[in-house]
């Protein structure tokens, strides 16, 4: 009887490696998975249907995004994608989306609800050439991206213009131990009900900016810009250089109730407090210059309280200078 179930079971395994191994239309390899695929813009069910094979290991991670058959440059989203709270699927594997000059997520102007551009739950997402305006979301964190957990968004030459968050993070929120890179990057018109206008760190996430851009953003709280709730071992939990900030609003452009921040060669023109911090803050190669108002101004300001370069807040902040930073605030 063992010896009869022997030869059946080697010849079940027979017919299995016939029907399934040996069968390239019953069976999807890896090495089938071509290197990357094109999604022309405005293919809104193409793009979900990038994504969420490249989440599940089932389609190439390397999304380009090209001009549609009738000239097309963008997507405009009516609402959420199935199952999801936002207009794309959550980004979970290790991806990238490449855009091309003049591309523009957005909503659709007969969109129903407030909803995100996407969440990073896990992986990296890499995304370049594109802009992201007009999401928003409400009693919660990042009102076109937020990022989650351990995973990775990178961000080059892309556009965030007028996205809101009623909470923190108008354009952008980085949650628990993940990471946010970006390079080359504006941050526009993003208003945040709560902290972070244009971008919202807590936890033990970590930013790093080189040669960005901020305009315009705002913040009900603080940090008309960016707000740092962070603490990361052994590096800033923000690193920004080469970066320009000129927002006016009612609080500082920077915030920092705790953690760590490096700036190095950026310009800060604006006749708002500049950085107001409880943390640590390492400096060097920066100019803080006020825009309208004149240092006589400043001196003289009796109500609203007169506006600063640098802001120890709650006498608990530390400023260092590593040398080459320049001021027009004297008082």
């Amino acid at each position: 009887g063992l010896t009869r179930l022997g030869s059946w079971s080697r010849g079940l395994v027979d017919v299995y490696k016939r029907q399934v191994v040996d069968n390239s239309e019953t069976c999807t390899y890896k090495q089938d998975i071509p290197d990357s695929v094109d999604v022309k813009a405005g293919d809104i069910a193409g793009l979900i249907n990038a994504i969420s094979k490249a989440n599940a290991g089932l389609g190439p991670g390397d999304i380009r995004i090209v001009a549609g058959d009738n000239g097309e440059s963008g997507f405009e989203f009516s609402g959420p994608a199935p199952g999801f709270d936002s207009a794309l699927p959550d980004s979970s594997g290790n991806i990238r989306i490449s855009g091309f000059e003049g591309l523009v997520f957005r909503p659709a102007k007969d969109a129903v609800g407030l909803f995100r551009f996407l969440r990073v739950t896990d992986g990296k997402l890499a995304l370049s050439q594109s802009k992201i305006e007009g999401y928003g979301v409400s009693r919660t964190d990042g009102g076109a991206i937020e990022v989650q957990g351990n995973s990775q968004l990178v961000l080059d030459g892309v556009d965030f213009h007028d996205n809101a968050s009623s909470a923190n993070g108008g354009a952008i929120a980085v949650t628990g131990g993940a990471s946010l890179t970006t390079a080359r990057s504006l941050f526009s018109g993003n208003i945040a009900g709560m902290s972070g206008g244009a971008i919202n760190a807590e936890a033990t996430s970590a930013i790093e900016i080189s040669r960005g851009r901020f305009q315009d953003n705002d913040a009900g709280l603080s940090g008309c810009d960016i707000s740092i709730s962070s603490s990361v071992s052994g590096r800033p939990a923000l690193l920004v250089q080469g970066s320009q900030f000129t927002s006016n609003c009612s609080g500082p452009l920077i915030d920092n109730p705790s953690g760590f921040m490096r700036l190095l060669n950026n310009t800060f023109y604006s006749d708002s407090d500049h950085i107001n911090s409880t943390g640590r803050v390492e400096m060097q190669g920066n100019v803080f210059q006020f825009g309208t108002a004149t240092s006589k101004d400043l001196r003289s300001a009796a109500s609203p309280p007169r506006k600063q370069a640098l802001c120890v807040d709650f006498d608990s902040g530390a400023y260092e200078s590593l040398g080459y930073n320049i001021t027009s605030d004297d008082n």
